[in-house]
């Protein structure tokens, strides 16, 4: 069965935190002349956990209408932006393969890859296309978490809870080194939770900790950016649209997780830069990647190379 884009639209929870101005402002009598064009329905039925947020961040600037255009490639959306009165075709390519379509490329007049390579693609039209959170229900419960985080009593010391179907190698790596040390209290291991009982566990611990999944950029990394959390994990070799700073709103460790747990001791005695980290965390995931923030982004580039 082929996703619906439009039923599925209609269930993203009210975002229960008040967006900040726009990062990427369009004036508004050029956002007059942008209208969307987005498919009912998608090549693959879970695509809607990819792009659900963004099709409200959009809505919150431009109208956004639904026809039923065709998907020919796996894992890309492909959607229209009426500007100015012409017609472009836009791919979304929520892959968690860092390579392109090759023909989809050539076919877009602009095409962002959500898992975008740190050194870019030699060409223009192919931009970072960001990326979201692990549902976009998060909105509706943000406001509560992040209340819970700035309480700040904190019920574990280290979490990260991982699923063991992918990337099995340095995620339990990771749990064995996390659960064999005795500096500090660690919760978490390979097994799923129900979104908002994972949620409340992010929300309580002092550091959380990022693996990449079949893609380098993970869902998990977007929830905690969210919540306000002191990240770490190995620096990934794709990028999100408004790049994170190691020692500013992330904690980059080594590649082999070797010095893991050190770090984790050390943000866990450093009180004050730990919650730096944490509050310039959220406020980058405010001003960038918030869905609003997001989907201005998508438009002021697509104005910018397609006007």
């Amino acid at each position: 069965m082929r996703g619906l884009a439009r039923e599925a639209f209609w269930r993203v929870r009210p975002s229960a935190v008040e967006p900040l101005p726009p990062s990427w402002p369009l004036e508004p009598e050029r956002l007059k002349h942008m209208r969307i064009v987005w498919p009912t329905s998608y090549d693959w039925p879970d695509a809607q956990r990819w792009v659900g947020s963004l099709i409200t961040g959009f809505q919150a600037h431009v109208p956004v209408s639904f026809a039923d255009l065709p998907q020919p490639y796996d894992h890309i959306v492909v959607a229209h932006l009426e500007l100015d009165g012409s017609r472009h075709e836009i791919a979304i390519d929520y892959g968690d393969r860092s390579e392109l379509n090759d023909d989809c490329r050539d076919r877009a007049a602009l095409y962002f890859k959500m898992q975008f390579l740190d050194e870019g693609y030699g060409t223009e039209s192919v931009v970072p296309g960001g990326f979201p959170p692990s549902w976009p229900s998060l909105y509706g419960y943000l406001g509560r978490l992040r209340r819970t985080r700035a309480r700040q009593e904190f019920s574990t010391d280290v979490y990260g809870r991982f699923t063991a179907g992918w990337a099995a190698e340095i995620r339990s790596r990771a749990v064995r080194l996390l659960r064999e040390q005795r500096a500090f209290r660690y919760q978490g291991g390979l097994e799923v939770l129900r979104y908002s009982r994972y949620l409340s566990e992010i929300a309580q611990a002092k550091v959380c900790i990022d693996l990449p999944g079949v893609g380098d950029l993970c869902f998990r990394l977007i929830d905690y950016l969210a919540l306000g959390s002191c990240v770490i994990g190995p620096r990934p070799s794709t990028r999100l649209h408004a790049p994170l700073t190691h020692g500013v709103n992330i904690v980059h460790c080594a590649s082999d997780l070797s010095d893991l747990v050190p770090l984790c001791e050390h943000y866990l005695a450093q009180h004050e830069e730990r919650e730096r980290i944490a509050q310039a965390a959220q406020a980058h995931f405010d001003r960038y990647l918030e869905k609003t923030q997001w989907a201005t982004y998508y438009l002021r580039t697509a104005s910018e190379q397609l006007g």
